[in-house]
C-alpha cells in the first residue's frame, strides 16, 4: 500500500549508544527503504537524545548506505530515495550544522569511493590530477598546483621518477591548499601515495587479484577527499595542505631495474632491491617535499603501504605510526569517532 512503512532498528541502551551504532542503524534503515522503493525516509530521533554527535552520525549513516561500486555497469543500482528528513531533534541551529557537515562528509566518502572503482585505464596520473583540478576549481580559499616530471627532475626526484619511468602515464605531484576564514589555528599536511595500478614493476606481482591494485592509489583518493569535503562547506579552522604522489608502476621498456640506484630529493641515495617496493620510493620524494616546501605543524599521510599490516592487524584496523604520541592518540580517538579504527 502506500501508506507509512515503520522500520524498527536495534540500538544498544542509551548508557551504552556511541556515533558508530547509530551510523550503522541509520544505514540499515536507509537499506530498507531502498530495497523498497521509498523515495523519503523520515528518521525519527526522538528517543535518541539531543546530542549533535548523534544527529551527524544518522546522516552519514543514512547519506552513504546503499553504495554500489559497480559504477560503470549498466546494471549499478538505481538510487530511489530522494530526500532524507529527521523527525524528534530539537530545531536549533547547532543540530542543523550537525547535519549539514555529516552529509558534506558522507558525499566526500562516497566520492572517494568513486575514485577508488574506477578503472586505471581511465584514472592515470594526468586524469587524477585534473580531477584534483575540478575539485578545486571556482574556490577562492582552495588553490592547486601541479608538479610535471619536468619540474620534479629539476628538484632532484629521482626517486619517485624512478617508480613512474616504466609507465607511458608520465607521474604527478598535486599540491592543493586550503585557507580558513579568519585566525588560523595551524598548519597541518596530508600526503596521500597515488599508484595508479601497481604491477609491481618488473618484480612482477602474482596475477591473481592483479585487478586490485588499481586501489593503491586510496591514500591520495582520501587526500583529495578531504579537499572534496571542505569544497562544499567542511568547517576546518588549519590551514590544510594536500599532497599527492601520482604515479603508475609498469614493467615497460624503461622500467626500474632490481639493483638501480636512485637519489631523492633530499639527497639520499637508495638501492632498489624489489621494485614492487613503489610505496615507499614515492614517499622517500613526497615526504620531504611536504616538510621543506610547506613546513606544517603535523603531517599525516595515508597510504596502502604493505600488505604485511593484515597479518599484524587482520582486517580489524588500520595500522598507524608516527614519532609523536599525541598526533598517533589524536588520529585514533578520530578514527573512534567516524568507525575507522586505527592502531599503532
Amino acid at each position: 500500500s502506500d501508506g507509512a512503512r515503520w522500520f524498527l532498528v536495534r540500538l544498544p541502551e542509551s548508557d551504552g549508544l556511541g556515533p558508530e551504532d547509530v551510523r550503522e542503524a541509520a544505514g540499515h534503515a536507509r537499506l530498507a527503504a531502498e530495497s523498497r522503493e521509498r523515495s523519503t525516509l523520515v528518521l525519527d530521533m526522538t528517543l535518541l537524545g539531543k546530542d549533535v554527535a548523534t544527529a551527524k552520525a544518522a546522516a552519514e549513516g543514512a547519506a552513504m548506505a546503499g553504495y554500489d561500486p559497480g559504477i560503470l555497469q549498466e546494471s549499478r543500482k538505481e538510487i530511489h530515495v530522494e530526500s532524507i528528513q529527521f523527525a524528534g531533534v530539537r530545531k536549533s541551529a547547532a543540530v542543523q550544522r550537525a547535519v549539514e557537515q555529516g552529509v558534506i562528509g558522507a558525499a566526500a566518502n562516497l566520492y572517494v569511493r568513486d575514485l577508488q572503482n574506477l578503472p586505471p585505464n581511465l584514472l592515470t596520473p594526468e586524469n587524477f590530477a585534473a580531477k584534483a583540478r575540478e575539485v578545486c576549481k571556482g574556490h577562492d580559499n582552495i588553490q592547486i598546483k601541479v608538479l610535471s616530471p619536468e619540474a620534479m627532475k629539476k628538484m632532484g626526484m629521482g626517486s619517485l621518477l624512478g617508480v613512474g619511468q616504466g609507465s607511458v602515464h608520465p607521474p604527478r605531484i598535486v599540491h592543493m591548499t586550503f585557507t580558513p576564514e579568519g585566525k588560523t589555528r595551524r598548519k597541518v599536511a596530508i600526503v596521500g601515495k597515488g599508484v595508479t595500478f601497481d604491477s609491481g614493476g618488473i618484480s612482477l606481482k602474482p596475477p591473481s587479484k592483479m585487478d586490485e591494485m588499481k586501489f593503491d592509489m586510496s591514500g591520495a583518493a582520501a587526500v583529495l577527499g578531504v579537499f572534496h569535503a571542505l569544497s562544499h562547506g567542511a568547517t576546518c579552522k588549519d590551514e590544510v595542505h594536500g599532497v599527492m604522489g601520482l604515479v603508475e608502476n609498469m614493467p615497460g621498456n624503461d622500467a626500474q631495474r632490481p639493483g638501480d640506484i636512485v637519489t631523492a630529493a633530499n639527497g639520499k641515495t637508495i638501492e632498489v632491491l624489489n621494485t614492487d617496493a613503489e610505496g615507499r620510493l614515492v614517499l622517500a620524494d613526497v615526504l620531504p617535499y611536504t616538510a621543506t616546501e610547506i613546513s606544517p605543524k603535523a603531517m599525516y599521510d595515508m597510504a596502502t603501504l604493505t600488505g604485511a599490516v593484515v597479518h599484524a592487524l587482520g582486517h580489524l584496523a588500520s595500522a598507524v605510526l608516527g614519532n609523536s604520541e599525541r598526533e598517533l592518540e589524536k588520529v585514533q580517538a578520530a578514527g573512534e569517532r567516524v568507525g575507522e579504527r586505527c592502531w599503532p
